[in-house]
């Protein structure tokens, strides 16, 4: 009879963790890029700061990248200025 309690007790709490919401809480982030024709900031709402990382990374290219051709080097530049958010 204790066995049958005890694997009813072990199966409840079992149920019991599986309805613990596994969704992180999203949380504020606010990024500083600095490129040569300016600063900028960007904020993203997320549940981790590696999400909002890159997700604001993602966002700086949109920004800053040009239609058309661009040499290597500002292609360098876009990536050193959208991969390294800086404090302002």
């Amino acid at each position: 009879m204790k066995k049958i309690i005890l694997t009813l007790l072990i199966g409840l709490q079992s149920t019991a963790m599986a309805w613990v919401s596994s969704n992180p809480i999203s949380k504020k982030y606010q990024f500083n890029f600095q490129s040569k024709s300016g600063s900028f900031s960007i904020e993203i709402q997320e549940g981790s700061y590696e999400e909002a990382y890159q997700k604001a990374a993602q966002n700086c290219l949109g920004r800053l990248s040009k239609k058309g051709s661009m040499s290597e080097d500002e292609k360098l530049d876009l990536v050193d200025t959208c991969a390294n958010p800086h404090s302002l």
